[in-house]
């Protein structure tokens, strides 16, 4: 497998009062910009919240230049959103952190613990296997006999060339500080499909996953091998 692309969002849910966000709400964009070098920073409403978002921006890493596609933060979440691996997202993080420190005034370092955090991943890959062998082949085969002919109508012969295998993955909470807090974790999907606008001899996939890239990677490979 050969990643091409990789896309990672960071969410953390603090306890309300960790976030300095009134104080950053009208100082942060001025601050913020220089360090993350952002190209659109926007100070509005999300849901009836008020929020923060940071668009565009880029962050060094070693030699590397990561992109920032977001970063939004309320009264009570920041999520980071980058165009690297998850591990970036934390480091952009964690520097988000020391500035709201500075933004809260307070002589003591507060502790920005999460009262939860998650990982999703985006992953563009090259993968050795076909995307008709994620269908079962007997389902394949009625795909592309009986359904593909009882869809085709006198306008229009219908064809099957777009494969797609998806997971809703729902979460009952473990958890006594989420119901403390009345935090839902919400369905996520796992999905991997075909890259749209790319002929399927390319071998070029989209997934999509709740996980971080090195795991999202894992997982990837673990499924190519089970075709190669």
């Amino acid at each position: 497998m050969k990643v091409k692309e990789l896309n990672s969002t960071l969410l953390k849910i603090m306890e309300f009062g960790q976030i300095p966000f009134w104080k950053m709400f009208f100082d942060a964009p001025r601050t913020l910009q220089e360090p993350f070098n952002f190209q659109k920073i926007d100070v509005g409403q999300k849901q009836q919240k008020a929020i923060l978002l940071f668009e565009l921006g880029t962050y060094q890493v070693a030699s590397d230049m990561v992109i920032i596609e977001s970063i939004e933060i309320d009264e009570r979440k920041i999520v980071v959103k980058v165009n690297a691996e998850s591990s970036c997202a934390e480091m952009i993080m964690d520097e988000l952190c020391e500035y709201m420190q500075q933004f809260s005034g307070a002589q003591n370092e507060i502790d920005f613990k999460p009262v939860i955090q998650s990982n999703e991943s985006i992953i563009i890959a090259h993968m050795d296997m076909y995307a008709k062998e994620l269908i079962h082949p007997s389902l394949l085969n009625l795909i592309d006999n009986e359904i593909v002919e009882n869809a085709s109508t006198i306008y229009g012969k219908a064809i099957s060339n777009h494969y797609k295998m998806l997971f809703r993955l729902d979460y009952i909470s473990t958890d006594e500080i989420l119901k403390e807090y009345r935090i839902d974790i919400t369905p996520k999907l796992f999905s991997i499909e075909p890259r749209d606008g790319t002929p399927l001899d390319k071998k070029i996939y989209v997934s999509r996953a709740p996980v971080d890239t090195k795991t999202h990677i894992m997982l990837l490979e673990e499924i190519e091998s089970m075709f190669s």
